[in-house]
Parts: C-alpha cells; sequence; structure tokens
C-alpha cells in the first residue's frame, strides 16, 4: 500500500489541482430527483487535474473517472501518481474526478435539496456536460477516455449512448448494467 503522504506529495509535484463547482444538468428524469423541482438546482463538485510540465509527445490522453455508488470522487487519486509514470508514446493531458450529486461534496451542497430519486442516467448526462466543458473543443491528437466503476461503469457506457464521439475509449470495471432473462 502507498504511503499517503508520498503520493499526495508526488501528485502536487506533478499535477496543479483545481476543485471546481458546477450546476448539474436540469431538469432531471424525475420531479422527484430534488425537493422542490421548482426551485432547487442541484450542484456537482469535481477535481481538475493539469500536468505542470507536459512532455512532447505525439498523443495526449485525458481521463475522467466515475466512482462507484457509497463511494466519491477522492477513490481514484491512488491512481493519479501512476498514470504520470508512463514511458509511452503519450502524455497525460487533464484529469477530471467527480462527485454524483448524492455522493461526495456535491452531497454536502446538495443535502437540502436531494429528492429520493436518483437516475444514474441523469449522472450519466452530468458527466457529458462536464467532459463537453473542461475537454472540447479537442485539439487533435488527443483522446478522451473516461473510466467508471459500478455505478460509475453504467455511466461510462451511458455517456457512449448519449453522445458518440465524446470519448474515444470507454473502460468500465464492474459496471452494472441490466441483463434480462430471455
Amino acid at each position: 500500500m502507498k504511503n499517503t503522504c508520498t503520493m499526495d506529495a508526488k501528485i502536487g509535484h506533478y499535477f496543479h489541482k483545481a476543485t471546481c463547482v458546477v450546476d448539474a444538468v436540469s431538469p432531471r428524469s424525475s420531479s422527484d430527483s430534488t425537493l422542490v423541482p421548482s426551485r432547487d438546482k442541484l450542484k456537482i463538485v469535481y477535481d481538475a487535474y493539469t500536468q505542470k510540465a507536459s512532455r512532447n509527445s505525439k498523443t495526449v490522453v485525458n481521463f475522467l473517472f466515475l466512482h462507484g455508488s457509497g463511494m466519491n470522487r477522492s477513490v481514484w487519486e491512488y491512481y493519479l501518481a501512476d498514470i504520470i509514470d508512463n514511458d509511452s508514446d503519450w502524455s497525460c493531458g487533464k484529469i477530471l474526478l467527480i462527485d454524483q450529486v448524492n455522493h461526495g461534496d456535491s452531497a454536502v451542497l446538495n443535502k437540502d435539496k436531494l429528492g429520493t430519486i436518483f437516475d444514474w442516467s441523469d449522472g450519466a448526462r452530468d458527466v457529458c456536460k462536464i467532459a463537453m466543458d473542461e475537454l472540447y473543443p479537442k485539439p487533435a491528437n488527443t483522446i478522451n477516455v473516461v473510466v467508471g466503476h459500478s455505478m460509475g461503469g453504467f455511466q461510462a457506457l451511458c455517456c457512449g449512448v448519449l453522445y458518440p464521439g465524446l470519448f474515444q475509449l470507454i473502460i468500465t470495471i464492474e459496471p452494472v448494467v441490466l441483463m434480462k432473462n430471455i
């Protein structure tokens, strides 16, 4: 297991970090997503990491990470230090770690607004909105990758359906997907 202090120092050595707050997509799929739909607008908190010094490379890869249910964006920080350590022909561009509206710091901001329904596809719509704001216009030789675990895996796949071409690679880790028995 990595030493947290060492990991934080390494991340801080390689990346600039900005914590951002944006409006979630509105309207939501269900009026029960918020307590008072006509008044309540949900917020999303995410971290944007950019490299302090970029390498000369032919390809730049941007990453967007989506956590599973019951988790928050910080679960992905463990991997940041390893992403930068690569001897490949590509370099890391921007890395985005997102808290869904009812998880982590987003849930804290939305605590008096959240209703009883959270449609995962709304979370995917939020992700696509952030990706379009942060990663586009996309320079030539840039690849956008979305990585999702569990609920985040579902949302990553949903991003591919909602906005084909937004991400050039979708990586899922134990995604929650529905299969009907035939």
